[in-house]
């Protein structure tokens, strides 16, 4: 990551896209100081408060995944992302598609909560589902292909499409501010 972006440690940044804020976050705890990352995200969000946000890392809050399945450590950036009202979570580590109901920190149904994308399934493999998790509404772990998002003014549309084009999940959104 930091040769290919020509980064130096820690590894998060935050961006804006259009009328969006993305923050690209390093959910590798064991090697940087994620407490300190934590602080970042909340100045930023408070110091930048924009309509719509997303928040994108490599482990994932919620997942299904058999591999790797939902990872606690990154609770902390939920906990903040929800209480600023984040929009949109994205994460990959199991390599499968799946898209959650708007979930709080804790993974309970929240109106404000944030809808949460494991997109891994663009990778060299594939990796089988476990139990479905209750909030997840749509997973699939047998097709490569893409997750698409359509960020606008407002609002944000996806679609999961897999490489012979079909597209298999989608759906639009008003953003929670």
């Amino acid at each position: 990551y930091y040769t290919y972006f020509n980064g130096h440690a820690p590894g998060y940044y935050a961006w804006d896209a259009g009328t969006w804020r993305i923050y690209n976050l390093n959910s590798s705890c064991t090697k940087i100081d994620c407490a300190a990352e934590t602080r970042w995200l909340r100045r930023d969000l408070e110091a930048r408060p924009s309509v719509c946000t997303a928040i994108a890392m490599h482990h994932a809050r919620f997942s299904s995944g058999s591999e790797h399945g939902s990872d606690p450590s990154v609770r902390r950036f939920w906990e903040v992302a929800h209480a600023h009202h984040v929009d949109v979570a994205l994460a990959g580590h199991d390599h499968d598609y799946e898209r959650f109901a708007r979930l709080d920190e804790d993974g309970h149904r929240a109106a404000d909560g944030l809808l949460s994308f494991v997109s891994g399934a663009g990778g060299r493999s594939l990796y089988s589902l476990g139990q479905r998790l209750p909030a997840s509404q749509f997973a699939q772990d047998t097709r490569f292909g893409v997750l698409v998002l359509s960020l606008g003014a407002g609002e944000f549309g996806w679609k999961f499409k897999t490489t012979d084009g079909v597209v298999r999940d989608s759906g639009s959104r008003s953003c929670v501010a």
